[in-house]
């Protein structure tokens, strides 16, 4: 990977004071707001889909999806390029993606956002690296961004269907920084502390992983699950493509 995308503590300062430039226009803040709110209702359902594209996208042949319910921690884990300041814009910075629509699924880090619906936390750990998103994180930022209270209040006021106790800033707009200390198989591990009553979501997600996924997936010929009980199961697959034909074979299956 060329430097200029490694994730360091200064180019992640750079995208957090390219936000906070930004956000100088208090009228931005809740537009972004307003922005991920949207795509995370509009993505609720597909989660887990979304974020193997994601791993499929980075280009990895194998996939971990890990269920820890005594923590209530999601785990998705993959192999492919690693996560890069690139990656990282295409979360903070609304409308910035590195992905080449011929080459990726995904598009401008919009099926990310997603998982907002089940979270209180997100970390996405490289082995350099622990970026963490969360609420909390966004409330401080919100009050370094907006230091008259009573202005902040106004603005808090001034949306309507603010969810109770929310604040109208993006989740994902600024990210906690630390150095990884730890050592790590994967290259890249996105780590979901979730909310308990999400929890049958997303049991019932995983179970519709079944082989099929991997048919719409180009890279990605394992997907491992884990941790989920009953649900626990490997997917490995060896696809095997005719352009002549138009088909697609995995192991014994064929589709057109």
């Amino acid at each position: 990977m060329s430097e200029s995308l490694l994730l360091t503590k200064q180019s992640v300062e750079d995208l957090i004071a390219e936000n906070y430039n930004t956000y100088k226009s208090y009228s931005r803040i809740t537009s972004d707001y307003r922005g991920e709110k949207g795509l995370t209702d509009a993505y609720n359902g597909r989660q887990l889909l979304e974020m193997l594209q994601n791993a499929d996208d980075a280009q990895t042949d194998k996939v971990l999806l890990h269920l820890d319910t005594e923590n209530t921690i999601l785990t998705i884990a993959n192999n492919g390029v690693p996560f890069d300041i690139k990656g990282l814009g295409s979360l903070m910075l609304a409308n910035n993606s590195p992905k080449n629509k011929r080459d990726f699924i995904g598009n401008k880090g919009l099926g990310f956002r997603s998982i907002l619906n089940w979270v209180d936390v997100v970390k996405i750990k490289t082995k350099e690296c622990v970026l963490e998103f969360s609420k909390e994180i966004a409330r401080g930022e919100f009050e370094k961004l907006i230091p008259d209270s009573a202005i902040r209040q106004q603005i808090i006021e001034n949306e309507k269907d603010l969810p109770k106790g929310d604040l109208p800033i993006a989740v994902l707009a600024i990210p906690d920084f630390k150095e990884n200390t730890e050592p790590q198989n994967w290259e890249t591990i996105v780590e979901l502390k979730y909310k308990k009553s999400e929890e049958e979501k997303i049991l019932e997600q995983l179970k519709t992983i079944t082989p099929e996924v991997l048919l719409f997936l180009n890279h990605t010929t394992s997907i491992q699950i884990a941790g989920a009980g009953e649900i626990d199961n490997e997917l490995v697959l060896t696809p095997s493509r005719s352009l002549v034909e138009k088909t697609l074979t995995v192991n014994d299956s064929t589709w057109n």
